[in-house]
């Protein structure tokens, strides 16, 4: 009788488990840089950034804009890499995955035949702030033997 108890009070623990909410944050919204908080390291800093992210279950679908520039990105959080960017002489390979309530960006430049580029790699951390209001964004870029750290702070309009 004790087991029997044992194995409901368990299996009522597991349900309960597979019923809890998704502990992955949402990163929609639209996001300004904060340049008083933000360290490029030894690159320069841009004047202004954003980020504009829908983000609905594994999908991210976002633009960046970077001074005048502005790049469309669309990812899944499925840790499978795929081309992400792509001109005539490379591509960007990304790869995208949580670690806990880290979402975690893994992307490389490759060269396409016929083509030499530099290897360039980086890795992204984004986490929240509690409030929601606060993006941060760790990233290390490597080249060969170089590799230059970053810290973005991005808050919420």
């Amino acid at each position: 009788m004790r087991l029997f108890g044992t194995l409901v009070l368990l299996v009522s623990f597991m349900g309960s488990l597979s019923a809890a909410p998704d502990s992955h944050p949402n990163f929609s919204g639209t996001w300004i840089m904060n340049a008083d908080k933000t360290d490029f390291g030894p690159l320069p800093k841009p004047d202004h950034a954003k980020y504009v992210i829908h983000h609905s279950g594994g999908s991210l679908v976002m633009e960046y804009t970077q001074d005048s520039s502005t790049h469309h990105v669309d990812v899944t959080t499925d840790g499978e890499e795929r081309v992400t960017e792509s001109d005539d002489e490379s591509e960007i390979w990304t790869r995208v995955s949580w670690s806990g309530s880290v979402l975690v960006w893994e992307a490389r430049r490759r060269a396409k035949p016929a083509h030499q580029v530099i290897p360039v790699g980086w890795v992204s951390r984004w986490s929240l702030s509690e409030d929601g209001k606060t993006l941060n964004i760790k990233r290390r870029i490597t080249s060969g033997e170089h590799s230059v750290d970053e810290v973005m702070v991005f808050e919420k309009q």
